[in-house]
């Protein structure tokens, strides 16, 4: 088992090729399926060594974890890493949880996708006068009857904090319905996220007015 976290990989020393394990000839990175088995049956690889994985600590662990029990308990589960919340911890964080706008439409088409969006201002920033451009939330959902939650993007105070609460419900396949059906806390940056309803397809500007 081989795994890597928080740096680029330097495979190189590792001589894969020997044993016939692949690696992506421009990022050094381990290619593995999503059982996390390399090009060698019997060798895997987690973590930021590998190939389009999320270069997260807790998801490494996370796969570990999930490998440990395949190979040496009665599990089957693969790991989920769609639903992977994360965070950008600048002075104006930025976090998500699921795919982003560009990967839904690719999966989906344009027409099966629908983004619900907004600028929204902080209590916080009314004191301060700060732009209230610079906050902003979308929901990437599946176009269908409930339509299902696919990303949410949310930039703004305390985005960590906001995003790992919305997490669950997104990773147990909470639907746009159900989150308009969810009261808000008032007043917190966490509420607009069960107030959007501006659709990109509309081409109506999704400033919030009001509280």
């Amino acid at each position: 088992m081989d795994s890597g976290s928080g740096r680029a990989p330097d495979t190189a020393a590792l001589k894969l090729e020997r044993v016939g394990v692949k690696t992506n000839p421009e990022t050094g990175k381990i290619l593995v399926d999503p059982a996390e088995a390399t090009s060698i049956p019997h060798i895997f690889a987690i973590g930021d060594i590998t190939e389009g994985r999320p270069e997260l600590t807790p998801t490494a662990i996370a796969s570990g974890k999930l490998l440990a029990q395949r190979l040496f308990g009665l599990s089957t589960e693969l790991m989920d890493y769609d639903n992977v919340p994360t965070t950008v911890f600048t002075p104006l964080e930025y976090g998500s949880v699921g795919i982003s706008e560009e990967a839904a439409v690719h999966r989906y088409s344009p027409d099966n996708i629908e983004v619900y969006h907004a600028f929204y201002k902080p209590l916080e920033f009314v004191v301060a006068e700060r732009d209230a451009t610079q906050c902003y939330i979308k929901m990437v959902c599946l176009r269908e009857k409930d339509q299902r939650i696919l990303g949410l993007h949310f930039i703004g105070p305390n985005a960590g904090e906001v995003i790992q609460g919305f997490a669950l419900g997104i990773k147990c396949g909470a639907t746009y319905s159900q989150m308009m059906r969810t009261v808000g806390i008032h007043p917190t940056c966490a509420e607009e996220v069960a107030k959007l309803h501006i659709t990109k397809r509309s081409g109506l500007d999704p400033t919030v007015t009001g509280c």
